[in-house]
């Protein structure tokens, strides 16, 4: 292969760059002008809302959910039912609904890096509210009933 001289791309790389000039010259470009009221309401029909906007409906939102969860207040303690074979996710569900646990997915995934998944004992027992995975995990396999015991 023979070398490429230089002043051959050079001036090709011209050749193309004036050609592209030329057309653009040919065949401008039209200009829009819009103000910045109209990119505001198109953004909107799309979707998009304001920063501003954003933050008030985001900490509306969250008043609305605090407010949620002082109209329903935590039971002290509640009682779960674990029948034979039960594995965590069946657990964990009935401790979501019992509210002694607020995510059903950490529960399973904390179950199964103790590797717990099946040592679960069939019985039925009282769990005290706020207790830690810890806590409910050990009185779960380990057959204690009550929490005071």
């Amino acid at each position: 292969m023979k070398k490429i001289n230089i002043y051959f791309m050079l001036l090709g790389v011209g050749i193309g760059a004036l050609i592209s000039g030329l057309a653009l010259k040919m065949y401008p470009v039209p200009k829009v002008e819009i103000t910045d009221q109209e990119v505001i309401e198109r953004a909107k029909d799309l979707g998009m809302v304001g920063m501003k906007e954003h933050i008030e409906k985001s900490s509306a939102q969250k008043e609305s959910e605090a407010e949620a969860v002082d109209e329903q207040p935590l039971p002290i303690e509640a009682s779960i039912a674990v029948t034979q074979g039960e594995g965590s996710e069946a657990v964990a569900d009935k401790l979501l609904s019992a509210k002694l646990i607020e995510d059903k997915n950490d529960f399973v995934l904390f179950v199964s890096e103790k590797k717990a998944g099946r040592s679960f004992r069939q019985g039925t027992y009282t769990i005290k509210s706020g207790s830690s995975y810890d806590e409910i995990l050990s009185i779960l396999t380990k057959g204690v009933y009550r929490y005071d015991q």
